[in-house]
């Protein structure tokens, strides 16, 4: 009997490549959101400095409008791209749910391949024990039908003796 092989192998290599590129999709979307999630707490930083400069130059006492108006400038710049950045995460969050779910379905479809290998294996090697089971019962069944070497005289010898029947003498 021929070894195993599943008979869907090639759909199986394309389902782990599929789960491989998606997982991989995912991983990477993720990753933007975490690149998004660090240029906020960038931003979000930048803006604190920049109403700590301002409020240090109102204290000074030393107003000058051109620098405050440009200070004021630079601390709503950077709410608006912290503002669009949270956009930005948000909208990058929805993609990699999204890809999770393509991911989780690639997923999905693999493991039920893997089920089905694993069910035609099983198959497979009960057939090969069934067989080996009956091979051994016939065996035993033919070795069970020839006469005994027990006696002392093998199987194939004749019971005459060893020139094969008995000399017969001429009278």
């Amino acid at each position: 009997m021929r070894g195993f092989r599943f008979r869907l192998a090639r759909l199986e290599r394309l389902r782990d490549l599929n789960e491989s590129t998606e997982r991989a999709a995912y991983g990477r979307a993720q990753a933007r959101c975490v690149e998004t999630e660090q240029l906020i707490a960038l931003a979000r930083q930048a803006h604190g400095a920049a109403l700590d400069a301002q409020r240090e130059a109102r204290c000074a006492g030393d107003f000058q409008p051109a620098q405050e108006l440009a200070q004021q400038a630079l601390v709503e710049r950077l709410e608006d791209h912290a503002r669009q950045l949270v956009a930005q995460l948000q909208e990058l969050e929805r993609e990699a749910e999204a890809q999770r779910e393509v991911w989780e379905r690639a997923r999905t479809e693999q493991r039920t391949l893997i089920r089905l290998r694993e069910r035609d294996l099983a198959v497979h090697l009960a057939d090969l024990e069934a067989r080996e089971r009956e091979e051994q019962d016939e065996w035993a069944s033919t070795r069970g039908a020839r006469p005994s070497s027990v006696s002392g005289v093998a199987p194939d010898a004749s019971p005459d003796g060893p020139g094969g029947s008995r000399s017969r003498r001429r009278s």
